[in-house]
């Protein structure tokens, strides 16, 4: 059986065609180190798509491919719009992906759609008025604290990424507890308790000359991996 890396792309104006070809290059990075890696990279349109997530699912295991690990990209798109493709989105991911068992990261509109899942509040960021733009347009110092986040990262304490947005998540919700934060942002990044879906608030596929945020998502790649390799071990299958 095939391995599908999926990339959700949520986009309103344009694809994240940058975004896509860093995440697919740091995957074609890895699998250039490890011949083993069987895994390709599928791309995802929700908000342009004739099917749904869970139609796509469907149709994937049909054609006798698994998806091992999702990425699902920022969007243009708020939560508080409250669009109906929005909401099958998020209906999907929570039944079809994460609560399937399957690795998620949800970065930045997916991050604050993955909170809502499980009832967080998302709204405007504090002081909107003030920002140039009414919003976050930087480079900010991820401070990384949950230990499982730590364990994914090897170790690594902090990462700089960049942030663009002008909501944010405002609470945490009793199924989900706190990985990510920083100066800007208390909710930087979440994790769920019971299955392996995360979010961070930032854009860690932007470049930035630390290679931080590169470093974040390729070790999520590996993560995905090494969870699908644990789970074939687990079940006894090939």
């Amino acid at each position: 059986m095939q391995n599908i890396l999926l990339i959700i792309d949520p986009f309103l104006r344009e694809p994240s065609n940058e975004a896509i070809n860093v995440i697919s290059e740091l995957h074609a990075e890895l699998q250039r180190k490890n011949n083993s890696m069987n895994s390709y990279i599928e791309v995802f349109f929700p908000s342009h798509s004739k099917m749904t997530l869970k139609d796509y699912m469907q149709d994937t295991h049909a054609r006798g491919k698994q998806v091992v690990g999702v990425f699902s990209l920022g969007s243009y798109a708020n939560i508080t719009e409250n669009l109906e493709w929005v909401n099958l989105l998020g209906r999907d991911l929570k039944e079809c992906i994460i609560e399937k068992n399957i690795p998620f990261l949800g970065i930045c509109f997916s991050h604050q759609l993955f909170a809502s899942l499980y009832g967080a509040t998302v709204d405007f960021v504090p002081d909107r008025e003030n920002i140039p733009g009414k919003k976050y347009n930087e480079f900010r110092k991820i401070s990384i604290l949950h230990p499982r986040i730590k364990l994914i990262q090897d170790n690594t304490n902090e990462f700089i990424s960049k942030a663009k947005h002008e909501q944010e998540v405002k609470n945490i919700p009793e199924e989900l507890e706190l990985t990510c934060t920083s100066e800007h942002c208390k909710v930087e990044g979440l994790a769920h308790k019971k299955y392996p879906a995360f979010s961070i608030q930032s854009h860690p596929e932007e470049f930035h000359e630390s290679r931080g945020g590169w470093d974040f998502v390729k070790k999520f790649i590996s993560f995905f991996i090494s969870e699908t390799k644990l789970k074939i071990t687990t079940d006894g299958h090939r």
